[in-house]
């Protein structure tokens, strides 16, 4: 709708006339409205979006009539100035009265359009800036920090068992990828997203209940008084490690009783306090970080007694471990699984205790009527899982009865039954038939964090001498690895001390572990493995020929370390008994014969050259007794890479050689003296051709040598050309990717060609882009 203005004062443009009204529209709420003047006739128009809008305006501002006196008079033409004897204005602009009234001609509807679409841009900025960026953090303030587990009380509410409470204020940000939590007296706390299954939040008293599935970090940071103190030189510097602002610690710092149960009790409750909760509560959902449910959680109202406290019923429940295994009233593997429930969080010990219980019946009843096992590890495998077979966490939404022991016992022995179905052995026997069994063995592991310790397993890892020493006994060996609270690797960092951890993991090699009555101590590393983080560890076991093997006693079997003074130089040959050699051969049974043969040198002046470092020899008769024992897909090869005793390196054929025959070459294949030579391990074959690489040392030699350096270029170009190429289309992708090597075991490269097939691009797909640009971007040779 459009209004008319007369009277309008002459030096008034469009963007003065507009600023005067403005305050005026605002008054009635008006927001999109446009007008025009015409300087030279003192008039000008409005344009309002809405029409009810420019009755308001009117109502308000239109010019009224005065009332008729009885003279006769004629009325003032449309654009007339109207007499204070016919109308009053009731707009004044400038001290200058204006009288307003409505058009008699139809708005501009070009203008009505561009109304229209300022008003939906000043909505679309509007929701804009009132939804939260991924990027801005919201802020809580909290009250006190409390840790502990849930449980279900008899009518199915759900209660917080509070076990210990850090009573400190501070802020609750909740950025991009964590929650971090910061104290008054420098502790802090890092919660990533993907850790928290559930954020339940409680209006009265005003809470927020975390579901972890892992432990948060801990950190203590300088409190703002250490800040003050260190800028006055009232602080010790020498007691802080140097140039490292924060120490990365067990708990929190200031709580040594929740050090004990930082990394048992995965359910934290923050008590919420301040002003504008709605809205931050609001602007969290609507990010959509985490799973956030509006529930109640109930606080019991006495103090935690002996029924639900974890190290109460932890000590009655490891108690109840310890005698079974004692007794051979379970197997071994069970009581693994079983404490590896509780290490794990998926179990309470209190609940454990009650399975244990029930375990114990069903074995002792299953042994007297000579029936099979009724629960075997793979079942308790299962319950590990975090899709529908697996335990669930005792979230708002969980019914009670899936956490009950009982119920859980109950469901365990349906799993087995399951297992068992014709299908499921089958798969059974694929997985054990002796292709595999010949070169793996079933090994327990471990992951050690600064927080807790995780048991899995048993899974198959290839076969190295300590295992194969001890075929009957692999359930005494236990791979451990120590990671972050993520499994990710711990990384160096320039601002953080580490201290407190690795005295944590030196206390684990030394002390060892404790499951279910057997103590695993530090045995040894391989080379791969130390990359890895990870060792072997060993309890003491009683070997095939009853004779007691420790720590001592593993170690010296293995060679003679005596005359190694150098530790770094003694535990790497003492990894050599830890490497994977998948396959080997008996040495007795096989009746090859070793020989002892000097090396190639060569003397030039008084340079000794030696050309066959660590390189032996075999002959083909002894090679084609190995060639049917490699493991499965390695192709027939003439240089194997071996370990034998305290041999280590290479044995290439040698047609000359007559019978069954091994020459190995003392001076330099020999690392350290052993007496055990009764098996020729293979550790890795030549059966696939290397690419050569050309790094900075070999172009330097070649520079060196006088190759020109158009050519380096022209090879960089093509390669620049051939990986440009690669993302091409499909087919291209998945040739490259199988080249190099990636996602063969799961057929990537095949996978994505057969996208392709459909129609399906697989550049549509985050991850499978990722995995192609990382490997595109950094060169196939990185």
């Amino acid at each position: 709708m459009e209004v008319y203005l007369t009277n309008v004062p002459r030096h008034l443009t469009d963007r003065t006339l507009e600023k005067e009204l403005r305050p005026h529209m605002n008054a009635l709420g008006i927001l999109e409205w446009a007008c025009s003047s015409k300087t030279k006739n003192n008039k000008g128009r409005v344009t309002f979006l809405n029409t009810a809008e420019a009755k308001r305006f009117l109502k308000r501002h239109g010019k009224q009539s005065l009332p008729d006196d009885g003279a006769t008079s004629k009325s003032t033409p449309r654009g007339g100035k109207p007499s204070n004897q016919q109308a009053t204005a009731n707009l004044f602009l400038m001290n200058t009265p204006v009288w307003v009234a409505p058009s008699n001609r139809p708005p501009d509807p070009f203008m009505i359009k561009s109304l229209a679409y300022r008003l939906e841009d000043k909505y679309r900025q509007r929701k804009q800036q009132d939804a939260p960026s991924a990027d801005d953090p919201i802020v809580f303030q909290v009250s006190h920090l409390a840790c502990g587990h849930n449980s279900f009380q008899r009518d199915k509410t759900l209660m917080f068992n509070e076990q210990c409470r850090f009573s400190q204020r501070g802020p609750a940000k909740f950025g991009k990828r964590m929650l971090i939590l910061k104290f008054e007296q420098g502790a802090k706390v890092e919660i990533p997203h993907s850790s928290i299954v559930e954020m339940i939040h409680t209006s009265a008293p005003s809470t927020f209940t975390l579901l972890l599935s892992e432990p948060p970090r801990f950190y203590q940071t300088k409190s703002d008084l250490e800040e003050q103190m260190e800028r006055l030189g009232l602080i010790d510097e020498s007691k802080r490690p140097q140039g490292k602002s924060s120490t990365r610690s067990l708990g929190l710092s200031n709580s040594k009783e929740h050090t004990k149960c930082a990394g048992t009790c995965l359910i934290y409750q923050l008590g919420i306090f301040g002003p504008d909760f709605d809205h931050k509560m609001i602007s969290l959902k609507k990010k959509e970080i985490i799973s956030i449910a509006h529930s109640q959680v109930t606080l019991p109202m006495m103090p935690i007694f002996h029924g639900v406290d974890y190290h109460v019923q932890w000590a009655k429940f490891y108690n109840g471990l310890v005698k079974a295994g004692t007794a051979k009233a379970l197997p071994f593997d069970i009581l693994f699984q079983l404490q590896s429930l509780v290490f794990n969080n998926f179990l309470h010990p209190r609940s454990a205790y009650t399975m244990l219980l029930s375990l114990e019946k069903s074995f002792q009843s299953a042994k007297l009527e000579g029936r099979p096992k009724p629960v075997s590890e793979q079942a308790f495998k299962i319950l590990h899982g975090t899709g529908q077979d697996g335990i669930s966490y005792p979230c708002h939404n969980t019914d009670p009865s899936e956490l009950d022991p009982n119920e859980i016992f109950k469901y365990l022995l349906s799993i087995e039954k399951r297992l068992q179905s014709e299908t499921n052995m089958e798969f059974r026997d694929v997985l054990l038939e002796p292709g595999i069994t010949d070169h793996h063995a079933w090994v327990f592991k471990a992951t050690v964090t600064p927080a807790r310790v995780t048991l899995h397993g048993p899974d198959l890892e290839p076969l190295n001498r300590i295992l194969r020493k001890y075929p009957n006994q692999t359930d005494y060996f236990m791979r451990v690895t120590f990671a972050d609270e993520d499994g990710s690797d711990l990384f160096f960092s320039g601002k953080v001390s580490y201290d407190k951890i690795f005295e944590r993991y030196k206390s684990i090699l030394g002390k060892g572990l404790e499951v279910a009555g057997r103590i695993y101590g530090f045995l040894g590393f391989s080379h791969s493995s130390l990359r890895s983080h990870s060792a072997w560890f060993s309890a003491p076991l009683v070997d095939d020929w009853n004779k007691l093997q420790l720590y001592g006693n593993i170690i010296k079997s293995i060679g003679d370390f005596n005359k190694i003074q150098v530790p770094a130089k003694c535990a790497a040959r003492i990894g050599q008994a830890f490497s994977e050699t998948p396959s080997f051969i008996s040495i007795s049974e096989a009746d090859i014969k070793r020989y002892y043969i000097l090396n190639v040198k060569s003397m030039e002046g008084e340079t000794e050259r030696v050309f066959s470092d660590g390189v032996g020899t075999i002959s083909r008769e002894a090679l084609e007794l190995i060639w049917p024992r490699l493991p499965r897909g390695s192709l027939i090869s003439t240089c194997l890479q071996i370990h034998w005793g305290g041999v280590k390196g290479m044995l290439s054929l040698d047609t000359r050689l007559q019978g069954r025959a091994v020459c190995i070459r003392k001076e330099s294949m020999e690392k350290f003296p052993s007496e055990d030579w009764e098996n020729l391990e293979t550790c890795d074959v030549a059966s696939r051709p290397l690419k050569l690489v050309l790094n900075r040392q070999l172009i330097k030699i070649l520079e060196d040598l006088g190759t020109s350096r158009k050519w380096f270029l022209r090879l960089q170009k093509m390669e620049h050309d051939r990986l440009r190429a690669v993302t091409a289309d499909a087919y291209n992708t998945g040739t490259f990717l199988h080249l190099q090597g990636i996602g063969t075991s799961f057929f990537l490269s095949t996978f994505i060609k057969s996208l392709d097939k459909y129609d399906i691009d697989y550049r549509q797909d985050k991850f499978l882009r990722a995995v192609v640009e990382s490997k595109t971007s950094r060169g196939p040779y990185v």
